[in-house]
């Protein structure tokens, strides 16, 4: 065999892979088959759907943002901001007992991704005065991320547990 046959199959092969690849993906078979209930999507069609869930007894509920949930005789009203959230978000946890703000809390997250393992991380959110625990959140990348907020006030320590989901 020659240098020149031995050349043609491979030469053959690097201009038929392309025209190949680019076959496949214009029939639809380079693309994933659509959005999973575990990715987010920043299409119109999604733009109504929740993206914060509490869980409450075995149950996942959708949740408002800015609305509240009891915890110990407690009141913590969540926000996130940006809203949507996006990659990265603030979430504003606001404490309320009998009306007034509970500022001798410990507001600490633990979250991870619920398809693929990342973490867990953990996060400390800062106390910034009036009842307001401020914890800015670092998402790796996009998708649907399980949140145990743990809320210590006066000896008595209760958990959250959310789903957010994110996107850019």
């Amino acid at each position: 065999m020659t240098a020149a046959s031995l050349l043609l199959p491979r030469c053959l092969l690097l201009v038929a892979a392309p025209l190949l690849l680019a076959t496949v993906i214009a029939c639809g078979g380079g693309g994933e088959a659509g959005p999973s209930p575990n990715t987010a999507s920043s299409s119109s069609e999604d733009a109504g759907q929740p993206r914060l869930w509490i869980k409450e007894s075995e149950d996942m509920q959708p949740f408002e943002n800015g609305d509240s949930v009891a915890v110990s005789g407690m009141n913590v009203e969540i926000s996130v901001a940006p809203y949507p959230p996006g990659r990265s978000a603030n979430i504003d946890f606001y404490l309320t007992r009998g009306g007034g703000p509970v500022e001798d809390a410990n507001v600490s997250l633990q979250y991870d991704m619920t398809v693929m393992e990342h973490g867990p991380f953990e996060l400390l959110a800062v106390p910034t005065g009036r009842g307001h625990y401020l914890a800015p959140m670092d998402f790796v990348m996009d998708g649907s991320f399980w949140l145990n907020v743990s809320v210590d006030a006066a000896g008595a320590e209760s958990i959250i547990n959310m789903l957010v989901k994110v996107d850019r």
